[in-house]
């Protein structure tokens, strides 16, 4: 007997950014992305003739015929607003949105197990960039975010 394996793929990613500055020290940085991903996996266990043994009386060997579809989606808005002023001083806002879907689809001894998973996060900071001297910069800042598949808010101060 033997194993037969089968992987089929199809991915794709695509991103895009986008620099502008907006005048008197503004500067908007944003970028979105999407990337979509297929994997089917076959596995069987097969005789010398490639036809395919389904019942051996032997799990380990019975649980070699299996499928599994796997389907990954994703994609991502970002945005940052910075303002500089001073010479090297800074203050910055964003944000980004984040959407993620995984379905799967699994076929083990005639049965079929699956689900989906979603997922929005999103997340927004604010954050300055303080020179006290050209070689010493303090960055205080605070962000937030959101998961749908947690259910939560966190709100967390950041220092740099």
């Amino acid at each position: 007997m033997k194993n037969a394996f089968a992987l089929t793929n199809f991915n794709s990613f695509s991103n895009v950014q986008w620099r502008q500055p907006l005048g008197k020290g503004w500067k908007l940085n944003a970028s979105a992305a999407i990337s979509f991903n297929n994997d089917l996996i076959n596995s069987q266990l097969q005789n010398q003739q490639n036809a395919v043994v389904n019942n051996t009386g032997i799990p380990v060997l019975d649980a070699q015929n299996f499928n599994l579809r796997v389907t990954n989606t994703m994609w991502q808005v970002r945005g940052v607003l910075e303002k500089k002023f001073g010479a090297i001083n800074a203050v910055r806002f964003g944000g980004e949105l984040w959407k993620h879907t995984d379905s799967n689809s699994t076929r083990v001894f005639s049965s079929r197990f699956g689900g989906i998973t979603n997922e929005t996060y999103v997340a927004g900071f604010a954050e300055s960039d303080l020179y006290i001297t050209n070689e010493l910069a303090f960055r205080p800042g605070l962000r937030m975010e959101r998961s749908d598949l947690l259910n939560k808010i966190n709100i967390a101060p950041r220092a740099s």
